[in-house]
């Protein structure tokens, strides 16, 4: 049954629901709306969990893949990023967010040229995890205002937010780096190989 399933089409989920939570978010702020964004997220970030696994255990790891995946999550990531501006999302930090996946899609396109698919690093997997906490919680905020909570418990959930919303700019920015510094020895590493020829 597995077998019959192509795992980027589980990839594709993300890029599908996008345009359903995008609107949710951008243009209501009511409960259920929220409610429904929340779902939504959780499927995407369900896909995004077994798509890697459907791909190895099927025997179904492609190069395309490898691309296709980091660009999905790219995608939806930063979309949802830039909607919870919207909800006081410091546009500084969506920035950030923004210049570290253009950059590593650049770096990947850069590999690609010298004949090197480059997959998801690990620095990349803890970005994904980190921005997908970062998310929740400002959903989560955003329905506990909603739901009309306590000036403290909102305050606790405004201090909540704020580490994580930090936790994942400080990764991202790491992962910028060791995506950028594996490519930089890469290149030393080809140009040595090429000198001692």
């Amino acid at each position: 049954m597995l077998e019959k399933v192509n795992p980027n089409h589980l990839t594709s989920v993300r890029l599908i629901l996008i345009f359903a939570i995008a609107p949710l978010l951008l243009y209501s702020s009511s409960l259920g709306a929220l409610i429904i964004c929340a779902a939504l997220m959780l499927i995407a970030e369900l896909s995004d969990c077994f798509d890697g696994v459907l791909a190895r255990r099927c025997g179904k790891v492609t190069d395309f893949g490898k691309f296709y995946d980091p660009y999905c999550d790219s995608v939806y990531r930063l979309a949802i990023f830039i909607c919870l501006i919207h909800f006081g999302l410091p546009i500084w930090a969506a920035i950030i967010f923004v210049v570290r996946d253009v950059t590593v899609a650049y770096l990947r396109i850069y590999m690609m040229s010298k004949g090197y698919v480059m997959a998801t690093r690990s620095s990349g997997k803890a970005k994904a995890v980190s921005q997908m906490i970062a998310q929740y919680v400002i959903v989560a905020y955003l329905l506990a205002i909603a739901w009309g909570v306590s000036p403290i418990t909102a305050t606790v959930f405004d201090l909540v937010t704020q580490i994580t919303v930090g936790t994942a700019l400080g990764i991202t920015l790491y992962s910028l780096i060791d995506y950028a510094f594996f490519v930089y020895l890469y290149d030393l590493r080809q140009k040595r190989s090429a000198g001692s020829a």
